[in-house]
């Protein structure tokens, strides 16, 4: 498999904050059948785009992001 067939298949990691967009990649991938790891930004984003959040993490803990997608 090719790094191009490989990284369309990986998930895609969502860094979510305020707003509908976060939201709308959301359903969008998952649409597309992409699996998606969504990350909501604490005291940013909306109840609807944190119940899609794998983790809820401040902005102060952004370090800890990377031990979260590994």
């Amino acid at each position: 498999m090719t790094l191009a067939e490989t990284a369309s298949h990986a998930p895609v990691a969502l860094i979510a904050g305020n707003g509908r967009i976060p939201l709308q990649v959301a359903n969008a991938l998952a649409a597309a059948g992409r699996e998606c790891k969504v990350v909501a930004i604490r005291g940013e984003a909306d109840a609807a785009t944190r119940s899609l959040a794998s983790a809820e993490l401040g902005w102060g803990e952004i370090g800890r992001l990377y031990a979260f997608m590994n």
